[in-house]
């Protein structure tokens, strides 16, 4: 599944199968494409593909799928939702960066260099989405209390970048 990304990331390259921005099973992964079980059938090209990436874009795509069941539910507080997304995207790239230092996890030599670059961007963008985290549980002042309150299933998934014509049809319906 596609997801928010900062930036900065965007200067990581595609490799393989499963690493790089917008790029899942081998295929161009648009905003809020959600992974299959056919997608979860390619394999990773080496074990920096397999082991890393993939296993980081399923977090992913589980962390999204929850945002949004989250943020359809009336019961559950908007900036609780925005948190839980960000601390979960924060968790799964705090487990790349992990995993992508173990040594049984190399990746093969044309991709050693994309492996260290995504290292260090996955460490800067942790960073970046635990600050937004704690930003949506303190509340981040009114205006950003006005914004979230007043967003919309359409409004939140053109925040995030996300067409609506990717949002599965399983993801319940926000009504405001």
């Amino acid at each position: 599944m596609g997801y928010v990304t900062p930036s900065f990331l965007k200067r990581l390259t595609r490799y393989g199968n499963w690493t790089g921005p917008g790029w899942s099973a081998g295929r161009v992964s648009p905003p809020g494409d959600a992974i299959t079980e056919a997608d979860l059938l390619v394999p990773g090209v080496d074990p920096f593909d397999e082991n890393v990436s993939k296993l980081h874009d399923i977090a992913y795509d589980r962390v999204q799928r929850r945002f949004l069941a989250d943020f359809a539910d009336p019961t559950i507080d908007k900036y609780t939702a925005l948190a839980d997304y960000f601390e979960g995207l924060a968790k799964a790239d705090k487990a790349f960066i992990r995993a992508a230092k173990k040594p049984e996890n190399l990746a093969l030599p044309d991709g050693r260099q994309i492996q260290t670059n995504a290292v260090d961007l996955f460490r800067v963008k942790a960073a970046w989405e635990e600050t937004r985290c704690s930003e949506c549980r303190r509340g981040w002042g009114p205006n950003f209390a006005d914004r979230v309150k007043r967003f919309s299933r359409l409004k939140i998934l053109t925040e995030l970048d996300w067409p609506e014509k990717n949002i599965p049809d399983d993801i319940p319906r926000i009504t405001t």
